[in-house]
């Protein structure tokens, strides 16, 4: 009997618990370094294990069934990647049932509450604020414009900035544009342009703005991302500009970019380290 055809999802779910793995154990995500950790961690003599099927690991090919299980014991954050339901909604064979289970795990008991008002998905971590997204297309969520599509591509953008993932970003868009595309009703570049510019604003904020000295991590970043999704599409483009300029130059002459930079940065002090509730 023929194996079952493995879905491009399957290969980006194992890629990404190998990414997750080279990150939490600070190595390079290359077979020689992820070979050599494998060794250190269960005594092994170095250099014992060949770099090969490492690479094929990062590639998006699963181990042997036991080794495999010995990596997600080893590495707990990896099996959370990997275990997590977001994988189920990609499925090109995922139905209305798995996707009414997923909204389940997070609270949702009936249709008309799994909409999750899109203020609140702010509080969810990205993983699962991408899944109840996902899932929530089959009830309430209509991406075709406005309010909820840009939050949907914010959402990707922020998942693959926060995981570290942004090498993946075509892979993962076209999977996840693709199951959406499914039950959403609505089309996306298969190329992946439309999330580049979204990536690149998210990994400015991300990376140079959203977190001072001495505030609460989480608090910090919600504070971010709920200020910036109250804006209107000028003062956000304004507020990309500014960014842009600013980190390839050291400088920007943007006042009103510079203006809506300000205003996050006092709404950021003023509510945090407090625990948001938007």
């Amino acid at each position: 009997m023929a194996r079952p055809r493995k879905q491009p999802v399957d290969y980006l779910r194992v890629m990404a618990m190998a990414m997750t793995i080279a990150d939490e154990a600070r190595i390079a995500r290359t077979g020689y370094a992820m070979a050599r950790w494998f060794e250190q961690i269960h005594g092994m003599e170095s250099g014992s294990l060949d770099p090969k099927p490492w690479r094929l690991f990062l590639r998006g090919h699963q181990p042997q069934h036991s080794t495999f299980n010995q990596i997600l014991l080893a590495c707990p954050q990896a099996s959370d990647v990997y275990h997590h339901p977001l994988w189920k909604l990609l499925k090109e064979d995922c139905d209305y049932s798995t996707r009414i289970d997923v909204l389940n795990c997070y609270g949702a008991v009936s249709p008309s509450s799994s909409y999750y008002s899109l203020k609140e998905l702010q509080k969810y971590k990205s993983f699962d604020r991408l899944a109840i997204f996902i899932a929530s297309t089959c009830n309430a969520i209509d991406l075709r414009g406005g309010q909820a599509y840009q939050d949907f591509l914010d959402v990707v953008a922020q998942l693959l900035i926060e995981q570290k993932w942004t090498i993946l970003h075509e892979e993962f868009s076209s999977v996840v544009f693709g199951a959406v595309e499914t039950v959403g009703g609505v089309f996306f570049d298969s190329a992946c342009y439309e999330i580049r510019g979204v990536i690149k604003f998210w990994e400015a904020v991300y990376e140079g703005y959203y977190s001072p000295g001495g505030r609460d991590y989480s608090d910090v970043w919600l504070t971010w991302r709920c200020v910036i999704r109250e804006m209107n599409w000028l003062e956000r483009i304004n507020l990309a500009k500014y960014l842009r300029t600013r980190a390839d130059k050291g400088s920007a002459e943007n006042v009103d970019g510079e203006k809506q930079l300000k205003r996050i940065q006092r709404k950021v002090y003023r509510c945090c380290p407090r625990t948001i509730t938007v």
